[in-house]
């Protein structure tokens, strides 16, 4: 206001002194210019040499050299025919810094500074740097952060340059105190918040739900206006979505007030356009129904669905638009759902980039979609899902590109990031008999051919496991794989306080992969020569010993392996939804001297879904059952080929006891095993702060039998319930599985393990 007044004053006294004499101008004189050449402050000037000032053309003058930008003060003099223009330059910005910014990237404020022309080298305004600072300030308050404190800070320089620092204190997010709701007759209040993605719950605290943004109003708006347009309530609004914050600005209080209206009733509907499916084909699409309150969901279900539809015809840009006619009399909607398929669309090509290590080959195996075929939506998500299941990529983001000059193809290009394909795998568990480890190295892409080489060693308590696998999932054109596993076993089973033997087994085996439909159903085969050598231990139990002397201690066995599986995760890493499931037949025929007949059926399910479509909550079931068998002159299943439960095993995982300790016991009291198995596991998955972790609560179940001596008794069945959490370390590319279980129904016979832990890391 003081610069204005004066300003105008001087403006006065420029007017009075000029309107009493003009003058012609014969010279133009600028001084105190230092940065600013004198031909570019000329420029901006009204006025030429040898032209008449007046007092207008005064006003004019000093009002354009302000708007440059570029000076602090204008003043102008007359000495004779000359006007001396006196100025002083603003100051350039020699360096500006912002720190203490968390929740804004720099790349964010850099955005907003180099808009503002607040970058080095440009002119100095403390007002653009007022602007700047109340800009950043709204912006924080956007995101809930009510007590930020921002210090600008400038400091002279030489050569009439300043450097700024700007020093942001963020402080903490506003919490929603409390969510009122008004004007809801239909629906409680407990009702309305369950359907919000905000909380003020116990629970509230994870995915961050109980922290406020302007962002998260609007979809919190958003949703109560989706959950009443989902029960009929057409001409619901929210009248007011006031907030209201705390004194301390650390809390606020959210109050909806609604206005529910009528509820409508579909009355029919209709199709229009160009539908190119049938009437019988869309009504089975649709999901509406008639004579029932309107639903905004199943609207936009029976839209996606004639668009999934229309696009497994090759209409990969359909549009259906549901044009509504509301009866307001009768408060019913007539629904029309207007279809325009637009141009059959082809796929001229599919690229691939950011594949370093994995040639484009090994990569187009998995493509579902062909190029120049007509697209199929379907099969485009089977390609990347197959992508998302190889294992060894990362990140898979697809992008579809129309080609230019045509109007009916698109190129499918994908741009990936890969992952570590050599796996060095390394766990452990502590618990009553003390610490076992393993270790393992694999190679899942080798050379970049697709291909998997592992070359194995590995020792434990259990024994020693030593194998060189190797598997080509691109046998035959069809997509049939083919491995081979050479391998020598010792086990020692006596050394994990399991019954006392040792086995050593050599052989190998040809194993075949068939897939033998669209739904990654594939048919299993593999057969292979394996040896024998049998040996008890010291103090053998009476179990080790009959059965040496009923079927000798070497057999030389063909074995034959049969199975079926169906993958239908939808990702290798972290699966959030799909059902795996594998059935396994192992059968032991005699080549020459002792016959060792049996036949081992093994079943594995595991399930994951989440709570609903978009919910970070996820049930998970996992079940494993398993029976084995002998056959010929062996009466019954080896004891050296049973199924055991307990600890962290694959098959029989009943994590709280320990490993392999439960089910039938031999003479000397030690784990024995069974040929029956029956193990389960439900967890609940909830989210956590920390990125690339997975964590649980879940409830363990299982056990093994003896069915030659005793039947299945589901009250023998041992449970644990507890904590486990899985982690993908960054940058040292470890996966951290740990696991705190408590048995809930331990005997005391029963050998527990309450913590347990498995370590693996990733390398190039």
């Amino acid at each position: 206001m003081k610069k204005s007044v004066l300003f105008f004053l001087f403006f006065l006294f420029i007017s009075s002194t000029y309107a009493q004499q003009a003058i012609t101008v014969s010279t133009i004189r600028f001084e105190g210019l230092h940065r600013i050449p004198v031909d570019t402050a000329l420029n901006y000037l009204p006025l030429r040499s040898g032209e008449e000032l007046t007092p207008a053309l005064t006003r004019k003058t000093i009002k354009m050299l302000y708007e440059t930008g570029f000076f602090e003060t204008v003043s102008l003099e007359q000495e004779g025919r000359t006007l001396i223009i006196q100025v002083k330059e603003r100051p350039t910005i020699a360096s500006i810094i912002a720190s203490g910014n968390n929740d804004l990237s720099k790349e964010q404020l850099d955005s907003v500074l180099k808009n503002l022309s607040l970058i080095d080298g440009l002119t100095f305004n403390q007002a653009t740097l007022d602007k700047f600072v109340a800009s950043l300030d709204a912006e924080y308050e956007r995101r809930g952060k009510y007590n930020v404190k921002i210090t600008p800070t400038v400091t002279p320089t030489s050569r009439n340059r300043v450097d700024i620092h700007i020093l942001i204190s963020e402080g903490r997010t506003a919490v929603i105190k409390q969510i009122n709701f008004s004007g809801n007759a239909t629906f409680s209040n407990f009702k309305l918040s369950n359907q919000l993605p905000i909380a003020t719950g116990p629970f509230s605290f994870i995915k961050h739900r109980n922290l406020f943004s302007q962002e998260k109003l609007g979809d919190t708006s958003k949703a109560l206006s989706n959950f009443y347009l989902d029960q009929g309530y057409i001409q619901f609004k929210i009248e007011t979505a006031q907030v209201t914050v705390t004194p301390d600005r650390k809390f606020v209080y959210i109050n909806f007030k609604l206005q529910e209206g009528p509820v409508y009733t579909l009355k029919d509907t209709q199709w229009a356009g160009k539908t190119i499916l049938s009437e019988n084909e869309l009504k089975k699409l649709s999901t509406v129904k008639i004579n029932k309150p309107f639903s905004r969901k199943t609207v936009q279900e029976t839209v996606d669905a004639i668009s999934k539809a229309l696009g497994e015809k090759g209409y990969a840009y359909a549009i259906v638009n549901p044009i509504p006619k509301i009866d307001e009399k009768n408060k019913t909607v007539l629904m029309t759902f207007y279809i325009e398929p637009g141009q059959r669309i082809y796929v001229r090509r599919i690229t691939f980039s950011g594949n370093i290590k994995t040639a484009d080959i090994v990569l187009r195996h998995a493509m579902k979609q062909p190029e120049g075929g007509i697209i199929s939506l379907s099969k485009v998500e089977q390609s990347t899902r197959a992508l998302n299941l190889l294992g060894y990529l990362e990140e898979v983001h697809l992008e579809t590109t129309p080609v230019p000059d045509t109007t009916d193809e698109v190129d499918l290009n994908y741009h990936i990031k890969e992952g570590p394909t050599a796996q060095a795998l390394f766990s452990a568990g502590y618990g009553s008999n003390g610490l076992t480890f393993s270790a393992q190295v694999n190679q899942n892409d080798f050379l970049g051919t697709g291909k998997f080489l592992g070359v194995n060693a590995t020792t434990n308590l259990m024994g020693q496991v030593y194998n060189i696998s190797y598997n080509n999932p691109y046998y035959t054109v069809d997509g049939i794989q083919r491995g081979f596993n050479l391998y020598y076993n010792r086990n020692t089973p006596g050394r994990l306080n399991t019954v006392n033997y040792t086995t050593d087994l050599f052989g190998g085996m040809v194993s075949y992969v068939i897939p033998i439909s669209e739904k990654d159903d594939a048919l299993n085969v593999g057969f292979g020569y394996q040896n024998t050598l049998l040996s008890q231990g010291g103090l053998p139990a009476t179990q080790v010993v009959e059965f040496i002397q009923d079927n000798g201690h070497l057999f030389n066995q063909l074995l034959f392996n049969l199975g079926w599986s169906r993958n239908g995760y939808d990702r290798a890493s972290f699966p959030t939804r799909g059902l795996n499931q594998s059935f396994n037949s192992e059968m032991s025929g005699p080549i020459m001297g002792k016959p060792l007949d049996y036949i081992k059926l093994t079943y594995h399910a595991h399930y994951y879904h989440p709570l609903h479509a978009s919910s970070p909550f996820i049930i998970s079931l996992l079940g494993n059952l398993g029976y084995g068998f002998g056959y010929g002159s062996t009466s019954q299943l080896p004891f050296f080929k049973n199924y055991y439960a307990g600890g962290i095993g694959y098959m029989g995982a009943v994590r709280g006891y320990n490993t392999n300790s439960l089910g039938p016991r031999d003479s000397t009291d030690k784990p024995l095993g069974g040929n029956a198995l029956m193990t389960g596991t439900t967890a609940f998955i909830f989210p956590n702060p920390v990125k690339n972790m997975r964590s649980s609560l879940f409830i363990d179940g299982g056990n093994v039998y003896n069915t030659h001596t005793n039947s299945i008794q589901l009250s023998q069945l041992r449970f644990s319930t507890g904590l486990a959490v899985d982690w993908q370390v960054p940058l040292l590319n470890f996966l951290l599985n740990l696991s705190a279980a408590l048995p809930v129904n331990a005997r005391p016979i029963d050998e527990t393990q309450y913590f347990q832990f498995a370590l693996a890391t990733n390398f190039d």
